[in-house]
């Protein structure tokens, strides 16, 4: 008896980040995973075009604050900014902007439990950061889910090869099209 409850209790956690809401309150993880497994799949630096399985850090790349408040796109600072006039009005309206703030205070977690599609979960250390290692923040989705934002880090031989905020659209049930970069 005690066996079968041992399996069942390992079974119980290594199914829990597909059915629960381990990362967001908003977002279900199986709607997380299902961009994440085609991010992670489908886009790929050149620094990485020749390898088959991308390097990803447990760690989840964390979301500030900072970057979720209204800017204006011409002032100085507004790179750091998401919702900048000249980029995120065209796709997102008032009310998914509030939307995606509720989706960033109720953020829970900031470990990776399942690997990705085509990758391999790492610590950071030495030997991954020589290699390049991937750094994915829970992404943000749309009220209707047909948006999602994502900040990304490629980091590699002590520099940050691409960084940044990017906004997909859903074409089909689990493909998306890049739409832009913040």
């Amino acid at each position: 008896m005690n066996v079968y409850f041992r399996i069942l209790i390992v079974f119980v956690f290594s199914v829990r980040p597909f059915y629960g809401q381990t990362y967001n309150s908003e977002i279900s993880d199986t709607e997380i995973y299902d961009f994440l497994n085609w991010f992670s799949r489908s886009e790929r630096s050149e620094r990485e075009s020749n390898i088959k399985r991308k390097l990803v850090s447990n760690s989840i790349r964390v979301w500030y604050s900072g970057n979720l408040i209204f800017g204006d796109s011409t002032s100085k600072g507004s790179r750091y900014y998401i919702f900048n006039k000249k980029v995120s009005d065209s796709i997102f309206s008032k009310v998914e902007k509030e939307y995606l703030i509720k989706q960033f205070h109720s953020l829970k977690d900031s470990i990776w439990h399942t690997t990705f599609d085509r990758s391999r979960m790492a610590e950071y250390d030495y030997s991954t950061e020589k290699r390049g290692i991937n750094y994915y923040s829970v992404p943000l989705f749309s009220l209707d889910k047909t948006h999602v934002m994502i900040s990304h880090l490629f980091f590699c031989d002590n520099a940050y090869i691409s960084t940044g905020f990017y906004i997909y659209k859903r074409t089909k049930k689990h493909k998306w099209k890049f739409v832009a970069k913040t």
